[in-house]
């Protein structure tokens, strides 16, 4: 997969992602809500600005 600049596009509203923010190279899961970052479970509204995005890939399947 690859990176998708937020100046592209953005998540679809509820969708998941691995989220880059400016200075740090280490990503953060994420998910976007009516056009805002969000973290899961606390669901507080992300205070550092995202650069880039890519979708979460698919868990694995039972016995993989």
């Amino acid at each position: 997969m690859e990176w998708i600049s937020v100046e592209d596009r953005l998540p679809e509203d509820g969708q998941s992602a691995l989220a880059i923010e400016v200075g740090d190279d280490d990503p953060t899961v994420l998910y976007m809500v009516d056009g805002v970052w969000v973290e899961p479970l606390s669901e507080v509204r992300w205070a550092w600005p995202v650069t880039h995005w890519m979708p979460l890939p698919e868990p694995p399947k039972e016995g993989e």
